[in-house]
């Protein structure tokens, strides 16, 4: 662990897993497009149903997107953007058609974690090191999980602003940790 901690991109690339919008946004989705109109409880789970369709759609985008251009990280973070996107809109949009369609561009976080993993998969030799790198994230997403809900306050039930921006500053690190482990890994020569 010490020895794959000496490494300045990989440390970064540990950093990347902790994502808020996990738990948040799988939790209060429903209850965020339930609040954009007067839909049943029934109606509310069926317009839930696309966004698991687009995380998996997402993770294929990205990965095609990835093998096509053979630039993993400047893949991941083009789909980050979406997430922001959609963070951005819930936390500021007003009741509209816009806002409805914002839950569906948050569930994109999902595809730059199997980016992520590809990324991993593919530079790191060693046993010991491939167990810490695929380990971390997995740890900063569960912490993520028990983060992101609890910055979803009551009081702000409608755009929940406090919880989406804590969002978009998420995507926004992410995006940067991004940009800074495919310049290190440029350095270095390893495949970004």
């Amino acid at each position: 662990m010490g020895e794959a901690l000496a490494q300045d991109f990989d440390v970064v690339m540990t950093l990347i897993g902790l994502s808020l919008q996990a738990g948040g946004i799988l939790t209060f989705n429903i209850i965020i497009i339930n609040t954009l109109g007067s839909f049943t409880t029934g109606e509310t789970i069926l317009l839930k149903v696309p966004c698991n369709v687009i995380m998996v759609l997402s993770a294929v985008l990205a990965t095609v997107l990835a093998q096509r251009t053979r630039q993993l990280c400047y893949s991941a973070i083009f789909v980050t953007l979406f997430s922001f996107a959609g963070s951005h809109i819930v936390a500021t949009a007003d009741q509209t058609a816009a806002k409805l369609a914002a839950p569906y561009l948050t569930v994109f976080w999902s595809s730059t974690f199997s980016i992520l993993t590809a990324t991993i998969g593919v530079n790191v030799k060693s046993y010991s090191k491939a167990i810490f790198y695929n380990g971390a994230p997995v740890i900063c997403m569960a912490i993520g999980n028990i983060i992101g809900p609890l910055i979803m306050l009551e009081r702000q039930a409608l755009g929940y602003t406090a919880g989406m921006t804590a969002f978009c500053i998420g995507s926004g690190v992410t995006i940067r940790c991004l940009a800074l482990v495919r310049f290190a890994m440029q350095r270095t020569n390893l495949i970004a």
